[in-house]
């Protein structure tokens, strides 16, 4: 006789093509999911993953379209305008809802990111299943998505898993106790070798304070003026108009539009640079490094301190536009192997599927 399979809902604010909803898709699509739970993926806003995800087999509910609003989200942006934000919450989370109805009841709900907390508390059902949340964000980010009267409902949560170690220090200084707490880290599929190119650096991201575009391009300046052979990409949201003027100069950095695989605009490059300020544990550094591309970040954002120590990459003075830019300068020119290498052998141990799916999917069966 079959067991039955536990009911996951799992809760995410979008379906696009970033690191988040990603880092989701790659466990839910893991063949090991389907067999131990019966898994419903319940989106805040459409989006390009959809696709993916039910080619999959995978039941995807999009409360709302990916760009504009349903009528619902309509009338309670007009009623939290007019100062009845709970009256216009209230018309949200009922139509919400009404768009789940047919869902089989929950046994476990997984709250994927900071970002899907807010749409979790409106869906929770009363008799509240159980509640994991896989954090993938720091102090900026988890308190711009979870007011300071949910934080300890967040606590509370039956599970929180950090994406890093750093997200897991936040956790605790939140409330959240060491039983409940574990690291589940992001995940890659290991490829061949990128081919190592001489000129091109590359950046992913949306661009921002929280990214470091700024750093970027105070480096890019420098290192314009140092190697004017080399060319900084950065692949993303478009930078703000204002930064090519800040120095009186032309942007230094070549933009690129997002696109579903990044690793396809710069075909050979010569290192992945990560500048951010913020920045838990991000999916294109270990993209990088599953292609033996290596990877400068700036000390002090997250979880790539941990991820570059002991000499698998290259951590620079986040203050100091020119120390990144002579550190991206003598990696390119130097063509080092070990650091790369090391760092993809490290990935391989602690970032594949096989590594980091029996902890997910133990978090999500309650270790059933």
């Amino acid at each position: 006789m079959t067991a039955t399979r536990p009911v996951v809902w799992a809760v995410v604010r979008d379906l696009g093509r970033t690191g988040v909803p990603i880092a989701l898709a790659r466990l839910a699509t893991w063949p090991a999911t389907s067999e131990a739970v019966d898994l419903h993926l319940i989106a805040r806003h459409d989006g390009p993953l959809r696709t993916e995800l039910e080619r999959a087999g995978i039941g995807v509910t999009a409360l709302e379209p990916a760009d504009g609003r349903s009528r619902a989200a309509t009338v309670a942006a007009g009623a939290s305008h007019l100062g009845r934000t709970d009256a216009g919450a209230a018309v949200l989370g009922a139509a919400w809802r009404r768009r789940i109805r047919n869902l089989p009841a929950p046994d476990t709900v997984l709250v994927q990111g900071a970002g899907a907390w807010p749409v979790a508390e409106a869906l929770r059902a009363e008799a509240a299943p159980r509640i994991v949340v896989h954090l993938h964000e720091l102090e900026v980010a988890v308190r711009r998505s979870i007011g300071p009267s949910s934080l300890p409902s967040l606590a509370a949560a039956d599970q929180v898993l950090a994406v890093s170690e750093p997200v897991a220090s936040l956790a605790r200084s939140l409330g959240v106790p060491d039983d409940r707490l574990s690291i589940v880290g992001g995940t890659v599929d290991l490829v061949s070798s990128a081919a190592r190119g001489r000129t091109d650096v590359v950046s992913v991201g949306e661009a921002g304070w929280r990214k470091g575009t700024d750093r970027a391009v105070a480096a890019a300046h420098v290192l314009r003026r140092r190697e004017p052979t080399l060319r900084w990409h950065w692949i993303g949201r478009a930078l703000e108009p204002g930064w090519a003027f800040a120095v009186d100069a032309p942007l230094p950095i070549l933009h690129h539009a997002p696109v579903a695989d990044p690793w396809s605009v710069v075909h050979e490059p010569a290192a992945l640079v990560v500048p951010s300020r913020e920045d838990p544990l991000p999916l294109v550094a270990l993209e990088a490094a599953a292609r033996s591309v290596p990877v400068i970040a700036c000390r002090g954002a997250g979880g790539l301190d941990g991820l570059l120590a002991e000499g698998r990459g290259w951590l620079v003075d986040p203050t100091d536009p020119g120390d990144l830019a002579a550190t991206v300068a003598e990696v390119v020119a130097a063509r080092p192997t070990a650091g790369p290498e090391a760092l993809r052998d490290h990935v391989e141990r602690h970032h594949t599927l096989e590594a980091v799916g029996p902890r997910w999917l133990h978090a999500l069966t309650g270790g059933t």
